[in-house]
């Protein structure tokens, strides 16, 4: 049986001040900040709600009242990205072993061969509506590992290298998941009519390797 929880409110042991800034900002950014994080854990909603209530909970803990009252909400909404996405690879990391054993050897050679080092954020290359496409895709396609590593790969701009010590495993497991679950992606978005093509970063030109994502249609 799946237990449900209802929705933390954020827990601001703080002036009063201090906690009317800190809803204020959660009623702005509650729902964008929940609708990307609900992508990326494949609509695990207790997970998501952790997520971003430990978010605004960082967010405060760090800056401070007097610092948050200072940005506006362009700058507000990109420090909750950037804090909410530390805050999933940690919820990850904890049961990472689990997520790469399930399909995968340690020393599986990545399909398609090694692929390129990261070096860009997709964001400026897919929309949110793709990416949330991407999510119903990996939920019926891809496993927890290759979802986790992609997302890490493409949504937050990490190399492998990265990842690899983020998660807690190999870059070579890091690279045979993010190779695979661009296969798969590969096949199912050309049915739908969809074309995507993985640059290699250092040349500028297309490579069956799986660096930087872009999608074309």
């Amino acid at each position: 049986m799946k237990v449900t929880r209802r929705p933390r409110q954020p827990r601001f042991k703080r002036s009063v001040s201090s906690l009317t800034l800190l809803e204020d900002l959660y009623r702005r950014h509650r729902e964008v900040l929940k609708t990307r994080i609900l992508a990326a854990t494949l609509g695990d909603s207790s997970l998501t709600d952790d997520v971003v209530h430990d978010t605004f909970e960082r967010l405060f803990d760090h800056y401070g009242t007097e610092k948050i009252a200072q940005l506006n909400d362009a700058r507000t909404a990109q420090l909750l990205k950037t804090i909410a996405h530390n805050c999933l690879v940690d919820a990850w990391r904890k049961d990472a072993k689990l997520a790469f054993w399930q399909t995968y050897a340690d020393t599986a050679i990545p399909l398609g061969g090694i692929p390129a080092s990261d070096t860009e954020h997709i964001d400026r290359l897919v929309n949110e509506e793709l990416a949330l496409r991407l999510s119903e895709i990996a939920e019926k396609h891809l496993t927890p590992g290759e979802w986790r590593v992609g997302y890490m790969s493409w949504f937050m701009g990490k190399s492998d290298p990265d990842i690899a010590q983020e998660l807690g495993t190999t870059v070579r497991t890091v690279q045979t998941h993010r190779s695979s679950a661009c296969k798969k992606l590969r096949s199912v978005l050309k049915k739908d009519g969809y074309g995507i093509t993985f640059l290699d970063t250092d040349t500028g030109q297309s490579s069956p390797t799986t660096g930087i994502g872009e999608v074309t249609v």
